[in-house]
């Protein structure tokens, strides 16, 4: 999480199971950077959302807000309105969702989970809390704003559905991240201590024909072979997932953000001289 700029904390559409999502809620807020709720599993789901976020209120500090509701036939969710842009998906195997005619039959329930939905970004926002008393229909991108912006201070922890296995509602999530989460520059101000860090290593281990590896991602500069990071040396840039990086590693440089795994090398060694003149290289 240290070299997180958001986190998603996945959980299961069953209300029973919500404290086994407690000490990764816990974990995510102790670490204090912002957070999407995925409730995962929603073709699953047989009881209503609102106590599925209820569960998982009780164990987390943040409020968590529903940014979409799910839309069903013969109590089976095949969807999921999106609460800010009001616009209604439905879920297709394996395929992004297609974007479909609004429901009549959801509109009340649509418009009372935007409205505490507004409500509670409206707690961080002047402009948006004038014009729900005023009774105004804010803009669908101001809206957007609003949440960017109380997701990057960390304030509230917003609640999206699908299902991973058959792909519903993964690309909505994406799209949140992409647009959503703070940049590069707010990890690097919260683990800077003495000075501003250049990089933060998040994975460890041991690859064959490479030694130890680790996850390196630069922070406040780009970072390249050979450079010392914790005392030590970075050795050769290697892509994720075992796909070889580029050829040149000493002149490759990491620009902030970007993620790699890279080789750790050890100091050059040292000849020293032993008793009876004999020398040896450790």
């Amino acid at each position: 999480m240290a070299a997180s700029d958001a986190a998603v904390v996945c959980v299961s559409a069953d209300p029973s199971a919500g404290v086994l999502a407690a000490p990764y809620l816990r974990m995510v807020e102790e670490a204090g950077i912002p957070a999407f709720l995925f409730i995962n599993r929603m073709d699953q789901a047989a009881g209503r959302v609102a106590d599925i976020v209820a569960a998982l209120q009780t164990y987390c500090r943040h409020n968590i807000v529903l940014r979409q509701i799910p839309m069903r036939t013969g109590g089976e969710v095949i969807g999921a309105v999106d609460l800010i842009s009001e616009r209604a998906w439905k879920y297709q195997e394996g395929q992004p969702s297609a974007l479909v005619a609004f429901p009549d039959s959801i509109h009340a329930r649509e418009r009372q989970a935007r409205g505490e939905m507004l409500e509670a970004l409206a707690d961080y926002d002047d402009d948006l809390l004038e014009q729900l008393i005023e009774d105004r229909k804010p803009l669908t991108e101001a809206v957007y704003d609003v949440a960017t912006r109380v997701l990057q201070h960390n304030d509230l922890i917003p609640a999206l559905l699908g299902s991973a296995l058959h792909r519903n509602g993964i690309l909505r999530l994406m799209k949140s991240l992409r647009h959503e989460a703070p940049a590069v520059e707010v990890a690097a101000q919260r683990l800077a201590a003495d000075g501003q860090p250049l990089a933060v290593g998040c994975i460890g281990d041991l690859v064959k024909h490479l030694g130890k590896t680790v996850v390196v991602r630069a922070l406040s500069q780009p970072v390249g072979a050979g450079a010392q990071v914790g005392g030590g040396n970075l050795g050769a840039m290697t892509q994720l997932r075992g796909r070889v990086g580029l050829r040149k590693p000493a002149q490759a440089r990491l620009p902030p953000g970007a993620l790699l795994a890279m080789a750790a090398t050890h100091p050059p060694p040292v000849r020293v001289t032993l008793h009876r003149g004999i020398s040896r290289k450790l």
